[in-house]
């Protein structure tokens, strides 16, 4: 399975290296009782180019953060959610080339205006990676 153990799993283990405060998960669990919670998701995968023995292929994932925040100010609402989206975009920028991993990998956008439960705001974002699978 190339996108969970050559793509997600180790998108989430360096998610949780740069967070371990904040749960990662493949699923959402946004009332679990989590107060902030980074959730992955393979979004869609395409073919790029064939070659002799593999291929190249293009994985999005969709990598989003969930934060309780109950009773303060939409200020640090803000705040705190584009300081971790921040984060995130500076960690897979250090890791584009993740050794062993994918290539290229990137964040392309970011989306701040999800569809929340009540008392949460958070950022999605979109990691585009390639990921020369070779075929013997």
């Amino acid at each position: 399975n190339i996108v969970k153990t050559k793509v997600l799993d180790p998108l989430k283990d360096l998610l949780l290296a740069e967070f371990p405060h904040i749960r990662v998960s493949y699923e959402q669990e946004v009332d679990g009782g989590f107060p902030n919670l980074l959730v992955i998701r393979p979004t869609s995968e395409s073919l790029m180019a064939l070659q002799v023995n593999g291929q190249l292929r293009n994985y999005i994932i969709s990598v989003t953060y969930f934060e309780r925040f109950g009773g303060s100010r939409p200020k640090n609402r803000l705040e705190r959610v584009t300081e971790t989206a921040e984060r995130i975009k500076r960690l897979l920028f250090n890791n584009m080339n993740y050794d062993g991993y994918w290539i290229n990998g990137r964040i392309t956008g970011t989306d701040y205006n999800i569809d929340l439960p009540e008392d949460y705001s958070g950022a999605e974002l979109t990691f585009e990676c390639h990921f020369n699978e070779s075929i013997s």
